[in-house]
Parts: structure tokens; C-alpha cells; sequence
């Protein structure tokens, strides 16, 4: 049931922001929506650090990122998040390079190490 509310609220997010994505380009790109919680900001921090120039080579842009500072409804501390971010990729086969790359296969531990709850909630 929270999964579908989570998703109802990041749909109407993303259509929320359609006419700026249509003037800014984000139309053309595949869109990949997720939650997560950061456990650990320093090394979170050192995570992006590291995909940051991966992300810049393959202009893969952070579209939207929010920090959630109150969750108002969750059925579990399982569920809780406190970051809802949306990447933009220029093509699937961009995407499939990024998350293929030793440097991202690298940088995966800190995220694994710095972040707990991930769920991908929208793609296209």
C-alpha cells in the first residue's frame, strides 16, 4: 500500500516539473526515479565524488535531488527515506555504459557502505 502511495506522490512529481523538462531538454533523456536513505553523509558525499567525472563524460545530468527532512507516513523504519532524486541518461545505452563502468562498479561499495532503503520508483 505505501509503495503505491510512494509512487502515486513521485508520479505526480515528475508530471509537476514536465514543462520545465520540456524547455530544458530532460524530455529527450531516460529518466530514472529512486528513494533512498543516507546513513552515512561523508561517504555518501565521497560516492558522488567519485562517479561525478564518470557522470560528466557520459552527460548523465542530476535533474532533480531533494533532501527529505520528515517522512509523514511509513508503515515501517524499513520504508523511511530522507533523498528522492531523478537522473537523466542521454540514452539507455549511456545508462547501461554508466552502471557497467569499473569506476561506478568501484564507487558502488560506498554506496552500499553510506546509504540503506533504495528503491527505484520510476523509469523511462
Amino acid at each position: 500500500m505505501l509503495f503505491n502511495k510512494v509512487a502515486i506522490f513521485l508520479f505526480t512529481l515528475c508530471t509537476a516539473f514536465y514543462a520545465h523538462s520540456v524547455t530544458s531538454g530532460e524530455n529527450n533523456m531516460i529518466k530514472l526515479v529512486f528513494a533512498l536513505k543516507i546513513t552515512d553523509e561523508k561517504k555518501y558525499l565521497e560516492y558522488r565524488d567519485k562517479i561525478k567525472p564518470l557522470m560528466n563524460e557520459l552527460n548523465i545530468m542530476v535533474l532533480k535531488e531533494y533532501r527529505i527532512s520528515k517522512v509523514v507516513h511509513s508503515n515501517s523504519k524499513k520504508e523511511s527515506v530522507n533523498m528522492l532524486a531523478m537522473f537523466g541518461f542521454p540514452s539507455q545505452e549511456t545508462k547501461e555504459k554508466f552502471f557497467s563502468n569499473n569506476v561506478y562498479q568501484e564507487a558502488k561499495l560506498l554506496f552500499s557502505e553510506s546509504t540503506m532503503n533504495f528503491s527505484k520508483h520510476v523509469e523511462e
